[in-house]
């Protein structure tokens, strides 16, 4: 295999953010692995040596996690989960290593030896790892050859911090370091409506008032995404425990089940869903609208497991020894993603129509990983590769990927070049009269397989490109045509073969995303938004599920008023209306999933953006036209958490790198390239800050587009969802911040060297209430001026973080989230299927 270590250093401390990338080059002929890791010197003798806090006799032994709840501390096993520590002190100081998520990526092992420790992120104690492909065989719904189906060019990244001191090693303070580190970064936010209003996710607003009082429907709506999104959650993380290093963040594809039996399929094509759907970008989202740490750690882990088990990062340079069945990928599948299937690789990748990389781009905008911009940029090339060989490719995900890796790539040449590419896509889909996109859903007849590249993958990329192009270029009138083509078409195809319309349920979500963003796009192409409308009205109607179907059976309020507020206070059971004491799950995700003969549960993740988009296009009071009977609701579920886990670590360590970007960026935009500023992008500062910043804590949030609104420091009217009760204490004392485009407002400066230079000096107090996440990067166009990456060679003690483009907006509030926040706070996950009376006929 080969090796990608980035090693992170932050003024003023002696810890060292390590991530480590490996990639597998070995075909089926090399498909048993050891081990891998890293080896750090420093010897025993007269240390003594600390893993999980228990002292190792003779200095010597290891912490070992076999599986996701039990693990050995030298010898003697343990159940539950490790945090992931070792440490060795002697006369001169003493090292310490802190690996993150080490029981849910199991099996990992820290190791300690007379010479050193071993980070074995592979560790010698386990099984080898098998990476031969399940089966020689097409089978289990299936199809392709046989190529590209192995595990040769899958990645697996983890992150460690390296604490170095002159003192003996504290084992609280690892304890607390570990905890802060799994709960993941710190991050800036805005208010959910900013992001909605920014227009820089490619499918225009997306958020909606979500309470009982302001609209029953919208409430209904809201409630329904919440179920879906606490279904998955509580199946990977209570029911089946879906971790490990294949697989965690992964979710399954396809459950059935009803009253009295269920299942998860895991063979063949519907074992692991692999973000086919792109059900990472759809999590990215729900998190956006309703945010919390859960939230944030659910979209993350998704978006690392598509950057790198998904994703083939290697193939061979001669084609003529790539043979059915060897395991060898061809050099062109290099950035292509693997389809759904039983193991993360054994779908067929070296195609376009699974490359679904807008999660790991929305990824790379919140936390500045630089793995995920490698990744963009594989992606993005072989989409090039693809267009070149067949412009149809981009009707599946080409537009999509060459858009999106031209966003992050702006400044660049290959920027440049994405871009071009992305035009002629735009040019290739609007020729002809009708054009092109026209001519497909006609000839799609309503066959969902036959519409599936126009339904489900060409529409997200043309509308990304919608959005990030310039008013005044005509290509956007160009990529309008080609929305606008399939959405008249979905109109003019209503009730007849398209499962869109009174007679239909519409659970399919797909057409509503169009249908929504023709909605919001229609007034400024001089069109009449009222047909787009209509049917958006229509189908939010049946999703309310205000009254039984022949699908589904009525939700009531009551039923809706007991949802938990905490996803593992659910239960695995059959409550038939929801039960306030013992809440059953799987019923009410069965009316919310009904449509599982049709297609897989990951689909559903899909709400999440194609349901809001329409909520969000439907005004209070134009749904639902009767009035349900007021239930006996005595609290509506809210998203704060009630009590904070006796976890979260009341002090950090000076060495904690809390907010850790996986690299600051290294190129710089000298203009705006020729794209559309969002309407909306987060500038303000809040107007405290907390008394000790993390060392490395650089932000790597680059807001790429600019309003031209007065600047304002006042705090954000609606906080996030998930609160802490308390910040930490004691963090450490530098924290470089990379965003300085030309002009800074007057507050809570910073000395990097923006060519205006404020005057007043940094906040220095604690905010009272922290939000939790959201990110204040949006990914479209960049600032007129060049935000700076600064090296934190000059920090000042207390450090404010001072985000400020050359103009910003009059209601941009930025707050800053802690890195240790509640896990009781509000979830969300995912659905069931052939389940009760109310079922089709379901042959699967």
């Amino acid at each position: 295999g080969s090796f990608i270590v980035r090693l992170r250093f932050f003024r003023g401390s002696k810890t060292i953010q390590v991530g480590h990338t490996w990639v597998h080059a070995g075909d089926d002929s090399y498909s048993n692995l050891q081990s891998y890791g890293l080896k750090l010197p420093f010897s025993a003798a007269g240390a003594t040596t600390l893993a999980e806090g228990s002292t190792l006799s003779g200095g010597t032994g290891e912490l070992y996690h076999s599986a996701y709840d039990a693990f050995t501390v030298g010898g003697t096993s343990k159940t539950g989960q490790a945090l992931g520590t070792i440490s060795r002190s002697g006369a001169t100081g003493s090292i310490a290593v802190v690996l993150r998520d080490m029981a849910e990526q199991f099996p990992k092992a820290l190791v300690a030896t007379a010479a050193g420790f071993e980070m074995q992120l592979y560790p010698e104690s386990h099984a080898d790892w098998n990476l031969k492909r399940y089966s020689y065989t097409i089978s289990n719904g299936e199809s392709g050859n046989g190529r590209n189906t192995g595990a040769q060019g899958i990645g697996k990244t983890d992150d460690m911090w390296l604490v170095f001191s002159d003192t003996a090693a504290d084992a609280t303070e690892l304890d607390n370091l570990a905890k802060a580190v799994d709960m993941g970064q710190l991050l800036l936010m805005a208010d959910p409506d900013y992001y909605s209003d920014s227009r820089v996710m490619g499918v225009g607003p997306f958020t909606f008032p979500a309470t009982l009082a302001a609209s029953e429907c919208h409430y209904r709506i809201d409630r329904a995404m919440h179920v879906v999104q606490d279904f998955f959650r509580y199946n990977q993380r209570v029911k089946w425990g879906w971790f490990g290093i294949e697989d965690y963040g992964d979710i399954r594809g396809w459950f059935y089940g009803g009253m009295n039996k269920w299942t998860w399929r895991e063979l063949g094509r519907y074992g692991w869903s692999g973000n086919s759907g792109e059900p990472s970008n759809q999590l990215w989202m729900q998190w956006m609208r309703k945010p919390s740490r859960e939230g944030f750690l659910d979209a993350e882990a998704l978006a690392r497991h598509t950057l790198d088990m998904q994703t083939v990062h290697f193939g061979g340079t001669d084609s003529s020894s790539q043979t059915t069945w060897n395991g060898k990928n061809s050099l062109h599948s290099v950035g292509t993603l693997h389809r759904h299937g039983q193991q993360a690789w054994s779908g067929y990748a070296n195609a376009m129509e699974y490359s679904h990389v807008a999660g790991v781009e929305t990824y790379y905008y919140v936390t500045g990983d630089r793995r995920a911009r490698e990744v963009l940029f594989e992606v993005g090339k072989s989409a090039m590769r693809f267009y070149d060989y067949d412009e149809e490719q981009s009707l599946t995900n080409g537009i999509d990927v060459m858009v999106r890796a031209a966003q992050i790539y702006f400044d660049e040449a290959i920027g440049a070049t994405l871009s071009t590419y992305s035009d002629n896509a735009i040019d290739w889909m609007s020729t002809g009269s009708p054009n092109r996109m026209a001519t497909r859903a006609e000839s799609a007849s309503g066959s969902l397989q036959a519409m599936f590249d126009i339904l489900i993958r060409a529409p997200l990329g043309v509308q990304y490109y919608h959005e990030v192009t310039d008013p005044s270029s005509p290509q956007k009138q160009k990529a309008a045509d080609v929305i606008f083509a399939l959405g008249n078409k979905l109109v003019e195809k209503q009730g007849s073969s398209w499962d869109f319309s009174d007679a239909g349920d519409c659970g399919l979500f797909y057409q509503m995303g169009t249908i929504a963003y023709c909605s919001a796009i229609a007034a400024d192409h001089s069109l009449d938004p009222a047909p787009f409308l209509d049917l958006n009205r229509m189908c939010l109607n049946h999703l309310t599920f205000k009254t039984a179907t022949s699908d589904s059976a009525e939700v009531t309020l009551a039923s809706l008023a007991n949802i938990p507020t905490n996803y593992k206070q659910w239960q695995w059971t059959w409550d038939e209306p929801l039960s306030s004491s013992n809440p059953g799950i799987l019923w009410i995700d069965r009316q919310y999933s009904f449509r599982n003969d049709a297609i897989q549960d990951y689909h559903h993740y899909r709400m999440f953006s194609h349901v809001a988009m329409a909520a969000a296009q439907s005004p209070v009071g134009e749904l639902c036209p009767t009035v349900s009977p007021a239930p006996v609701v005595t609290a509506e579920p809210t998203a704060v958490p009630t009590t904070v886990p006796t976890a979260i670590p009341t002090s950090t360590p000076t060495a904690v790198p809390t907010v850790t970007p996986t690299a600051t960026p290294t190129a710089v935009p000298t203009a705006a390239p020729a794209t559309s500023a969002p309407t909306a992008v987060p500038t303000t500062v809040p107007t405290a800050t907390p008394t000790a910043v993390p060392t490395a804590a650089p932000t790597t949030v680059a807001p790429t587009a600019v309003p031209t609104a007065a600047p304002t420091t006042s705090a954000p009217t609606a906080v996030p969802t998930t609160v802490p009760t308390a910040t930490p204490t004691a963090v450490p004392t530098a924290a470089p911040t990379t965003i300085a485009p030309t002009a800074v407002p007057t507050v809570a400066p910073i000395t990097i060297a923006p060519t205006a230079v404020p005057t007043a000096g940094p906040a220095t107090s604690a905010p009272t209430a922290v939000p939790t996440t959201v990110p204040t990067a949006t990914p479209t166009a960049a600032p007129t001026a060049a935000p700076t990456t600064i090296a934190p060679t000059a920090v000042p003690t207390v450090a404010p973080i001072t985000i400020a483009p050359t103009a910003v907006p009059s209601a941009a509030p930025t707050t800053i989230a802690p890195t240790a926040v509640p896990t009781a706070g509000p979830a969300a996950y995912y659905f069931c299927s052939d389940c009760s009376p109310y079922n089709r006929s379901y042959s699967n």
